[in-house]
């Protein structure tokens, strides 16, 4: 009896022998259920790092059935490999500064991992914990997993690394960390209008690019550390209102890019250092309402951009120095409630750009000037109680057809009964801009 091949050993037949390469030849069920990645689940999908540190990704892939598949098939790249390299086995390792993505594929499927390296989350937590950051108005994201960029109040440059933290008015309390001297690559730092107490930490000094500090409106007590002298590209020193105590440091002479130091409202003692004067950008130098003494440095003279000086409330003594009219584009003059003593300079008269001169509440003796009558630009004198200031004014003064407020009660000064003057007196006080002014006997 002949037996003939059955319909299924006729096809296995032809699988082996006629079509050895066909890749559907007689799957079985076994075959079609072959593991096929369905997800990607990584350990972390951001990491912060230090310059040379590395981590390790673990990753977990899933089959089509939602099992673990044990020995997935993994490929590793980065995104830029001058910032963070990877290796076969997911170890993550930090090269540059910067950011970088770091992406794993598993068949048609993918995740990544955001890298950011830096060396300044140290000194961020630090800050966080020092300034009780749980209890602030806004810190959104802080100590989170979300890139330093989107923590509040802080701004990145373009390698990734932080260049400002401003958090002016937000609930800060505590005292400054050292740490913050990590943050190498800060220009701008506005801690103002918070509860922030202590010394303001010598490490400040290592901040090389900073261009702004602004701390004012704290409790910030002790001495103004010399090291603030090292900020060779600051343009901007605001520390008004504070408890800061002690002398001025003469290092501060060293910030030649300096444009704005305002230390007013705090409690500093001493001299005026007179290398002040060497802060040739300065527009703005206020140091009102400490407890400074001695003479106004005249090398404060030569700061020929200054538009706005304010010594004003302070223990200042000694004579005028002449020098000051050498500042040619100054605005307003504050020297009032001192113990400033002797005669107004003639050489006040040679201001060219004056419009505010305030020196009352002084120990200021004899005539005023009539060089004073040049300042065609000024609007408003004040040199009330000064007692021994005396005599008649000078003719010289009705050349000020900008002057709006002349202020003298409490002196011995009085107006010459010149019809053209008094003339001149009358519009003055159009808009009560007189004080004191009486005509002489």
């Amino acid at each position: 009896m002949i037996r003939y091949p059955t319909r299924n050993a006729m096809l296995a037949a032809l699988c082996t022998v006629i079509l050895p390469f066909a890749a559907s030849c007689g799957n079985s069920p076994a075959d079609s259920d072959a593991p096929t990645p369905s997800s990607i689940s990584l350990s972390s999908t951001l990491l912060y790092l230090k310059l040379g540190e590395s981590a390790v990704v673990t990753v977990e892939v899933l089959d089509q059935h939602g099992s673990l598949i044990s020995d997935p098939v993994l490929a590793w790249s980065s995104s830029n490999d001058a910032v963070a390299s990877v290796g076969g086995r997911g170890l993550i390792t930090a090269v540059s500064f910067g950011t970088a993505t770091i992406t794993v594929r598993s068949g048609s499927k993918m995740a990544v991992v955001h890298v950011f390296v830096s060396d300044e989350l140290d000194a961020l937590v630090a800050f966080y914990t020092a300034l009780d950051g749980p209890f602030w108005k806004n810190n959104s994201n802080w100590l989170s997993t979300r890139p330093l960029g989107e923590w509040y109040g802080i701004e990145l440059n373009s390698n990734g690394r932080v260049e400002e933290l401003a958090l002016e008015g937000n609930g800060l309390r505590g005292e400054l960390p050292a740490e913050l001297g990590g943050l190498k690559e800060l220009i701008r730092l506005n801690l103002s209008n918070n509860d922030i107490l202590g010394d303001i930490p010598p490490e400040l000094g290592r901040l090389s690019g900073l261009r702004e500090l602004i701390l004012s409106g704290n409790a910030i007590s002790g001495r103004l550390p010399g090291s603030l002298g090292d900020l060779r590209n600051l343009e901007l020193l605001y520390l008004i209102d504070n408890r800061l105590s002690g002398e001025i440091p003469a290092s501060l002479g060293r910030l030649s890019r300096l444009g704005y130091m305002d230390l007013d409202g705090n409690a500093l003692s001493g001299e005026i250092p007179s290398s002040l004067g060497d802060l040739a950008r300065l527009t703005l130098l206020s140091i009102a309402d400490n407890k400074l003494g001695g003479e106004i440095p005249a090398s404060l003279g030569g700061l020929t951009r200054l538009k706005n000086l304010d010594l004003g409330g302070n223990g200042l003594t000694g004579n005028l120095p002449p020098e000051l009219a050498g500042l040619s584009s100054l605005t307003q003059l504050h020297l009032d409630h001192n113990g400033l003593s002797g005669e107004i300079p003639p050489e006040f008269g040679n201001f060219a750009a004056l419009e505010r001169m305030f020196l009352s509440d002084n120990l200021l003796s004899g005539p005023v000037p009539p060089g004073l009558g040049r300042l065609n630009t000024l609007w408003q004198l004040d040199l009330r109680n000064n007692r021994q200031l005396a005599g008649p004014l000078p003719l010289e003064l009705a050349n000020l057809t900008n002057l709006r407020a002349l202020w003298l009660t409490g002196t011995g000064l009085c107006a010459p009964p010149d019809p053209d003057f008094l003339a001149w007196l009358e519009e003055v006080g159009r808009d009560s801009g007189l004080q004191g002014v009486v005509v002489c006997e």
